[in-house]
């Protein structure tokens, strides 16, 4: 086994978001803006909060939104009834939400197994 060599970054620009949506008292819609940048990639942290709320923000604003889940996390949850919800559940709904109608669902192609 081999370890991977460190990972250095070193973006041209930094965002710190407040909100739910990326896009709102960033800094970042005037700069893709200013960049005339119409295609966005969304990945992060909370799937169904932060993650899905900027996709729907970035759709209305007239952004192409692809929604990567694969590259989104979230976390196991309870609602008010006491049903739990898993965080593949999760991601499943938010898929459900999004795709065709605020973005493209991007999925990893699953290979197909060999009998």
């Amino acid at each position: 086994m081999k370890t991977l060599a460190a990972l250095s970054i070193a973006p041209d620009v930094k965002f710190y978001k407040h909100r739910h949506s990326a896009l709102i008292g960033s800094g970042l819609s005037v700069w893709l803006t200013e960049r005339g940048i119409q295609q966005l990639i969304v990945s992060g942290i909370r799937t169904e909060q932060c993650c899905e709320t900027t996709t729907r923000h970035a759709s209305d604003c007239g952004y192409g939104v692809d929604f990567v889940s694969e590259a989104t996390l979230t976390f196991a949850m309870t609602d008010r009834t006491g049903r739990h919800w898993s965080a593949s559940e999760i991601k499943a709904r938010t898929e459900l939400v999004l795709d065709g109608r605020f973005a493209r669902v991007l999925r990893r192609k699953r290979s197909v197994g060999r009998g």
